[in-house]
């Protein structure tokens, strides 16, 4: 009997938390976590976000977006100015470091990760992921 579309909901949320335990045990080595490097990334592509925005495109509420990038703030790493009645969201220096120094560990923990596949198979992967995206 083949297996259904339940069963692949499933599968895909199981190879995602594995991903992020991996990615946030080897981002610890680093001081940061999945989480935080992925506020960093947004940031880099959407400079000036909004709170709003940040947590839409991290897929968080504000709330936990604020609890988040608070410390990330403390530690020199974001840069938040208030904008009317909104934080703008910028990368500083030590946060432009740290996301170069985490892509590498980042894409090795990835490539790790995706190794059982051929470069074929990868390939067929991100078409199907694409296609119910």
């Amino acid at each position: 009997m083949g297996r259904g579309a339940r069963d692949a909901g499933f599968l895909i949320r199981r190879a995602q938390r594995q991903n992020l335990a991996e990615l946030d045990a080897a981002l610890a080595d680093h001081g940061t976590t999945m989480a935080q490097w992925s506020v960093l990334r947004v940031i880099t592509e959407n400079p000036g976000s909004s709170a709003r925005a940040l947590a839409s495109h991290t897929r968080q509420t504000e709330q936990s977006l604020g609890t988040l990038v608070t410390p990330m703030v403390e530690r020199g790493l974001i840069e938040r100015v208030r904008r009317g009645n909104k934080f703008e969201h910028s990368l500083t220096r030590k946060g432009q470091t740290l996301l170069a120094e985490c892509e590498p560990v980042v894409n090795a923990v990835l490539d790790e990760r995706m190794s059982p596949l051929s470069a074929a198979e990868i390939t067929q992967l991100c078409r199907l992921l694409e296609r119910i995206v």
